[in-house]
């Protein structure tokens, strides 16, 4: 069975980082799962892969089942998967009413926008 998400020895560094070596994981829509580990294991290069901010130097993502090695992190995106940091991404300059609608658009089919 295919994944929601499956990522496949990735991979074999990321240029020019190396910091993520052999790392297979498979996620089924609805999964809930946490990656631990120390400051500097490859936690957040390894999502930044998944999410198209890095390009594996080998192996493979699928989203959905299609790859989306070499896909801007925009269009992986508008997909449906990201990345959401310990550091808080909200805009300052708007309410946090603001910021949530801001957020909600984003899940509203394309025709309603």
């Amino acid at each position: 069975m295919v994944g929601f998400i499956d990522a496949h020895r990735d991979a074999h560094g990321v240029e020019p980082i190396g910091a993520v070596r052999d790392v297979s994981l498979s996620l089924h829509e609805g999964e809930l799962h946490c990656l631990i580990g120390p400051n500097g294991a490859g936690k957040s290069t390894f999502f930044r892969m998944l999410s198209g901010q890095y390009r594996p130097s080998a192996g493979e993502v699928l989203f959905q089942g299609q790859s989306i090695i070499g896909q801007s992190s925009a269009r992986i995106a508008r997909a449906g998967m990201g990345i959401k940091t310990q550091v808080p991404s909200v805009f300052n300059a708007m309410t946090v009413r603001e910021n949530v609608m801001l957020a909600a658009l984003r899940n509203l089919p394309s025709s309603l926008t």
